[in-house]
């Protein structure tokens, strides 16, 4: 999920410049875009490992179309060759028709990230233990602004890596702080009204209960506070990739809260009839909560190799890098 929605903000933040014509974009457009759908088949790996290989078998041989996977596969089927067509498009240098398709994928990156969220809440709710999914205000638009915040720490850290030394550098780390400066201010005021509006028992849990450490230490200072101090005012490049390294951590921190802390909790006696079990055996409980195990943290490092890999992959087809240097 946080692969996902970060390579696909990514990829909206990209169209979005190529619609605000950044000139400066044109060169990096495509490298970008390719690390952007890299993290997207490398989000798409982890839910396939997640389902293991009977399960994804059994969707085939006894199909079952109200399931999450065949739910997404249209949704997929049909922005991964829109994105692949752009990148294209930029990388034999058709630049007028690459802006023209930029606003459609501009309206896909928001709409795929909707209805994921849509499908995702869908079958979380059918699990009780997770209905926060459907409970906590606008949380789609959490997931969208966050992500966004992230996708902006991949930029930075891609820029830092490829751009470095280069004439284009400054530019592009400068218009990474303004959008970093921008969108981490705009997920500050959303977490303000979110804990002001959710479930009071979810906001004791994680404001005040064994969450705290993990949620101030980890999630707001590193994803709020110490980009927001290092992007404030403009200064060394340096900074800006100090606070795109937070970003990345601090993102997937957040997701963790809300996976593995949020929806694995009941939280309230929402149909009155006292808090829920976590299964049939289980006794009923208002904090249910696992760490994950080490298959789970294992997908986790795959799936960076999975971006690296497809990343290199369309490097080696297309010749990425030597379009960037000769542009």
């Amino acid at each position: 999920m946080y692969m996902i929605y970060t390579g696909s903000g990514v990829i909206f933040l990209v169209a979005l410049a190529e619609l605000m014509k950044f000139h400066v974009v044109e060169k990096v457009a495509a490298g970008f875009m390719v690390a952007g759908i890299s993290m997207v088949f490398a989000g798409l790996f982890t839910i396939a490992t997640d389902l293991n290989i009977l399960n994804m078998l059994s969707m085939f041989t006894s199909p079952n179309m109200g399931a999450g996977m065949w739910l997404m596969l249209p949704l997929y089927s049909v922005y991964i060759p829109f994105v692949l067509f752009e990148i294209y498009l930029i990388l034999t240098k058709k630049r007028e028709l690459a802006r023209r398709l930029a606003m459609p994928i501009l309206i896909m990156s928001i709409g795929v990230d909707l209805i994921e969220y849509y499908i995702q809440a869908k079958l979380f709710s059918m699990n009780t233990a997770r209905h926060l999914w459907t409970e906590f205000p606008g949380l789609m638009f959490y997931f969208i602004i966050s992500a966004f915040v992230s996708s902006l720490g991949i930029m930075g850290v891609v820029t830092y890596l490829v751009h470095k030394g280069k004439n284009e550098y400054k530019e592009l780390m400068e218009i990474i702080r303004k959008a970093m400066l921008f969108f981490v201010s705009v997920l500050a005021l959303y977490e303000v009204f979110a804990y002001m509006a959710v479930d009071k028992d979810w906001t004791l849990i994680i404001l005040f209960g064994e969450f705290k450490s993990i949620y101030f230490g980890g999630y707001i200072l590193l994803t709020l506070a110490l980009p927001f101090l290092l992007v404030f005012r403009e200064g060394k490049p340096a900074l800006t990739l100090i606070a795109s390294i937070f970003a990345i951590i601090g993102g997937y921190i957040g997701r963790y809260i809300f996976v593995y802390g949020g929806n694995a909790n009941p939280m309230s006696d929402r149909f009155g009839t006292g808090y829920e079990k976590y299964d049939f055996y289980a006794l009923a409980s208002s904090f249910n909560y696992e760490n994950p195990h080490l298959g789970e943290i294992l997908i986790v490092v795959g799936s960076i190799g999975v971006v690296l890999a497809i990343y290199k992959l369309f490097d080696s087809l297309f010749s990425v890098g030597k379009l960037r240097d000769n542009h």
